[in-house]
């Protein structure tokens, strides 16, 4: 910042004063660059401007530049962009540091677990003339919860000319519930040039073309929902089927003779859990739960039980009933008849 000029000078000599202009020669072969170099430069309290660290950040999210070498996916995704449109992808540095993609294949997510990207989906959006006006990609993860913010890879993203344009809650509004797009990993690349990115660049200018984008966006967003409900169901029965197999586990490391009644509803829970098991989406957890369910039967029926009836809680029969039974009346009838014979 230049101080205020008491004198009479005009602005051209002030400039002329604090500024200073070099010139170098370069020979015709050397490669074109553009280089800008601040030296000297006052940095105000809380000035984020000369933030190191910020800068990177905001360079890895939004400049051209390459993906992590610990992203695997990365040559997939270029690979498959280059098809479409033209990559120049540019070696940034700060402070002498490579700057490169956020993405990465493990995501912290604020706990001792870690979620994993598993996979990318390539998807096109049509312009109006039925031709390809965009091309995404998304990054498939283990949908265990949000994803911090930190990270720099959360919210379906656009680019232009890979620049990226807005921030990570572009198409918030595209989801039936916004919190689903901070579960997303992905982006989308504009390729029809009547969609144009607005003078601050954090949205695009509102025309038909960009509506016509939003529209089947839409879509996408609804499947990365279901992805996440999904998710949670898969996760909630692992945990139900857990918790049934510890329970049952810790009452046979009790030793005491079982009563009849007793090892028929834990005969009952293991239906139950095999049922629940179904619902695990992660193959190998789905694999290991039905291989402990397994012992844990194999177990119970090699008990011999204590004399009494063999019993089962009419609640447990009336499930059985309700989920084997097409006919609701006639398993409602049945239900009434077995609550009748237990009174």
């Amino acid at each position: 910042m230049i101080a205020a000029n008491a004198g009479t000078d005009d602005l051209r000599t002030v400039m002329a004063s604090a500024v200073s202009i070099a010139t170098e020669s370069a020979s015709p072969d050397d490669p074109s660059f553009f280089e800008v170099r601040m030296s000297d430069v006052a940095r105000l309290r809380s000035d984020l401007l000369l933030n190191e660290h910020l800068i990177a950040e905001y360079l890895a999210q939004v400049a051209p530049v390459p993906f992590s070498s610990e992203f695997s996916f990365g040559t997939e995704i270029d690979a498959e962009l280059k098809k479409r449109l033209r990559l120049s992808r540019l070696a940034v540095t700060v402070n002498g540091k490579p700057i490169t993609r956020p993405h990465q294949d493990e995501l912290l997510t604020g706990s001792d677990k870690a979620s994993r990207i598993r996979e990318i989906e390539f998807f096109e959006l049509a312009d109006v003339d039925g031709d390809v006006g965009a091309i995404g990609w998304l990054g498939h993860h283990d949908y265990v919860r949000s994803l911090p913010a930190n990270l720099g890879v959360r919210g379906l993203r656009a680019r232009v000319g890979d620049l990226q344009v807005g921030e990570s809650n572009l198409f918030e509004d595209s989801y039936k519930e916004t919190r689903f797009n901070s579960w997303t990993i992905g982006e989308i690349h504009m390729l029809d040039r009547r969609i144009v990115p607005n003078a601050r660049r954090d949205n695009f200018e509102a025309n038909h073309h960009y509506s016509n984008v939003l529209v089947q966006i839409g879509p996408v967003a609804a499947k990365i929902s279901q992805r996440c409900r999904q998710a949670s169901v898969s996760r909630t029965a692992l945990q139900v089927v857990e918790n049934l197999i510890r329970q049952i586990e810790d009452r046979l490391k009790k030793k005491p003779r079982i009563e009849r009644a007793e090892l028929s509803r834990l005969k009952a829970a293991t239906v139950r859990a095999t049922a629940k098991a179904g619902k695990i989406e992660d193959e190998q957890d789905h694999k290991r739960s039905l291989a402990r369910l397994a012992k844990v039967q194999k177990k119970l029926s090699s008990l011999t039980p204590r004399r009494g009836p063999a019993t089962v809680a009419v609640s447990e029969i009336a499930s059985l009933v309700a989920k084997f039974v097409t006919n609701r009346a006639q398993a409602e009838k049945l239900i009434a008849e077995i609550r009748r014979l237990s009174d």
